[in-house]
């Protein structure tokens, strides 16, 4: 129990500094919404393929303190497909594509990632280490490096169960490249989910980004979040 209580203090302590850097008036900021469904199935010899559709609106682009109008417009769709393999308990490595759909764009994305899940009582803790490689139509290659942490806790009993609910928090840690140019962006993802069956679950909550804090004035952006997530195949039990 003392790791649950250490993880769920780390995962606040995070949320609250990330909120405390958006107290500045000269910091540009935006709000919008991403809301999609990702759609997985289990294959033979530990494959698993995973595809998602995400859509993003924006609702308002402005600076701290500023009484600015929202006005919500469209911004891009990202179709993604991810194939992964279990190399051994608690581990997988995998690769993908992203099809990205933005204001008359069309942008490609090639995705490698590699993924250590630990079991601490009640709770999971999960790694992710991901490279990317987005080919935009008239701007250099983009090369991101991205390591992300995050924890699955229930509310309630040692394991999430059909209709229970639980919290999942994750902090990412984006290196930027393109060109001459380097960028490093963070995130923070505190999300409340519910477990419908075992082949279905909803999640929502809230995507906050800050970036361009290196050299220039931070730009932040927040993310109301509400994805659904449907296994069509019941995973084996071992």
């Amino acid at each position: 129990m003392r790791q649950i209580w250490w993880i769920k203090l780390m995962v606040v302590t995070v949320f609250c500094s990330a909120f405390q850097l958006s107290s500045q008036a000269q910091d540009a900021y935006q709000v919008g919404t991403i809301s999609g469904i990702n759609i997985s199935q289990k294959l033979e010899k530990n494959w698993k393929i995973n595809c998602s559709i995400d859509s993003r609106l924006i609702g308002i682009q402005s600076y701290f303190q500023q009484n600015d109008d929202w006005d919500w417009d469209y911004r891009l769709t990202d179709i993604t497909t991810v194939a992964s393999k279990k190399i051994q308990s608690g581990q997988k490595f995998g690769f993908g594509y992203l099809l990205r759909l933005k204001e008359g764009e069309v942008n490609h994305r090639l995705i490698q990632q590699y993924t250590i899940v630990q079991s601490l009582n009640s709770a999971k803790l999960a790694h992710r280490f991901v490279a990317d490689q987005t080919f935009l139509e008239e701007e250099p290659m983009k090369w991101r490096v991205r390591y992300r942490i995050s924890t699955e806790l229930p509310f309630s009993g040692q394991q999430v169960d059909s209709r229970e609910f639980y919290f999942k928090g994750s902090n990412e840690y984006l290196n930027i490249m393109q060109a001459s140019d380097h960028d490093l962006e963070v995130r923070f993802v505190p999300l409340f989910g519910y477990m419908l069956s075992e082949n279905l679950k909803v999640e929502w909550g809230l995507d906050y980004r800050i970036k361009n804090f290196l050299y220039a004035s931070p730009k932040h952006t927040f993310w109301g979040i509400a994805k659904c997530y449907w296994s069509l195949r019941k995973a084996k039990k071992t």
